[in-house]
């Protein structure tokens, strides 16, 4: 677990996510630094796997 990850989980336990959006930040909060610029439509859809009405609805 990367040394972001626990912090934010710990501060956001009791924020309700659906599948898609913890798979999104798991993978988000894993890249690190990794991670170049903001989070758009495409890079959640190719993150969570997911359609770009879903990332609509989650956003």
């Amino acid at each position: 677990m990367s040394c972001h990850k626990i912090p934010f989980l710990a501060v956001t336990k009791n924020t309700p996510l659906n599948t898609t959006q913890s798979k999104a930040i798991n993978r988000l909060l894993d890249s690190g630094e990794r991670f170049d610029g903001r989070m758009t439509t495409r890079k959640y859809t190719g993150m969570a796997k997911c359609s770009k009405v879903t990332v609509s609805r989650d956003f």
